[in-house]
């Protein structure tokens, strides 16, 4: 088995309006976060998608990312590259 590199995963999640603000998305991984104004121009998914890549810009970081949905509802993204992805048959 090849050696492969783990990576942050970022994590988005949803959090309606307060009296202090309106909703939005906050993006997180252990290297930072950032909270991401709900556009209503956006569909859901692009919304999740727009806070992780201000994350990733905010971070510096670069590259090919996929989504995917956790059980609690929230999503993820992931880093891809070839050199250190794996498929399963």
């Amino acid at each position: 088995m090849s050696s492969f590199y783990t990576r942050q995963a970022i994590v988005t999640s949803y959090h309606g309006p307060t009296d202090r603000s309106g909703p939005r998305i906050i993006a997180k991984c252990d290297a930072g976060s950032v909270r991401c104004a709900y556009n209503y121009a956006l569909s859901i998914a692009d919304n999740h998608r727009a806070a992780a890549e201000a994350l990733i810009l905010k971070l510096g970081w670069s590259g090919n990312y996929a989504a995917g949905t956790l059980p609690d509802g929230r999503t993820a993204f992931v880093k891809v590259e070839t050199d250190t992805s794996f498929s399963v048959p």
